[in-house]
C-alpha cells in the first residue's frame, strides 16, 4: 500500500486495531480487507486482547502499547512481554503465534494505575 509521502507498507504485515466502538471498525475492516494480515479489536473494560488473521497465515505476532505515566502492567497470561511501564510490547508465547488465515488468538494483561489515552499498534511476522 502506497502512502501519501511514497512510502510503501508492506500488506502482508499490516494490522489494524481500535478500542471500543473503533474496535468494531477495525474489526469489520480486518474482516473486508484481505490486505490487512492481523486486526485487534479491544472493547472497553477489556483484559483480553484478540487477534484475528486476515485472509493470510500469520507466523508470529507483536503488539505494542505506550503506557499513560502511572500506569503499569502487572500480570500477563499468553503472552511474552518486554516491560511493565512506558513502552511495552507483547510477543506470541510458543502455542499462539502461528494463526491459520481467518482464525483467531488472544491475550490478557492486568494493569493498574490511572491515565488516559493509549492507542495500541500490532504487527504480524
Amino acid at each position: 500500500m502506497e502512502q501519501p509521502d511514497g512510502r510503501i507498507l508492506k500488506a502482508d504485515a499490516m494490522g489494524v486495531t481500535g478500542c471500543s466502538r473503533y474496535g468494531k471498525g477495525a474489526f469489520a475492516i480486518g474482516v473486508f480487507d484481505q490486505r490487512i494480515a492481523l486486526t485487534m479489536p479491544i472493547e472497553s473494560g477489556s483484559a483480553g486482547v484478540p487477534i484475528f488473521a486476515g485472509s493470510a497465515q500469520v507466523n508470529g505476532w507483536t503488539v505494542t502499547m505506550t503506557l499513560p505515566s502511572g500506569a503499569s502492567i502487572t500480570s500477563i497470561w499468553s503472552a511474552n512481554r518486554s516491560g511493565s511501564t512506558g513502552t511495552v510490547q507483547f510477543t506470541n508465547v510458543a502455542y499462539n503465534g502461528a494463526i491459520a488465515a481467518g482464525q483467531s488468538t488472544e491475550f490478557g494483561y492486568q494493569g493498574s494505575g490511572t491515565g488516559a489515552g493509549m492507542t495500541p499498534t500490532c504487527s504480524a511476522g
